[in-house]
């Protein structure tokens, strides 16, 4: 369980290929608590992408603040927001730091 109001850096590793990836080909696909989903075209930044090769895992990483409650889904494709693929996606729960405040009982 993550806590609300945190910055979570997700994450995807990808596979070894010879495809010449680019940061700018990764888009992710943001599904908020509220049912909302937010599209965020070529979100992967230079400096959080590390391109593949036919013999190294490869990976990107994408920073987003965990602004509300409830069950978020996080998925990087490849495309565009007209005809994308899913690559992989997140599922994970956030709860209020106060969830977990527990009262001091005294002997």
């Amino acid at each position: 369980m993550l806590i609300k109001d945190r910055n979570l850096a997700v994450k995807w590793d990808i596979e070894p290929t010879n495809i010449p990836y680019s940061h700018s080909d990764f888009d992710v696909v943001i599904k908020y608590p509220n049912k909302d989903v937010q599209y965020v075209e070529s979100a992967i930044q230079q400096i959080d992408f590390i391109q593949p090769t036919s013999t190294e895992k490869g990976s990107v990483s994408y920073t987003l603040n965990l602004s509300e409650e409830g069950t978020w889904k996080v998925a990087l494709t490849v495309g565009d927001s007209n005809n994308s693929s899913l690559y992989s996606e997140y599922v994970f729960r956030v709860s209020s730091p106060t969830e977990y405040v527990y009262k001091q009982i005294e002997i």
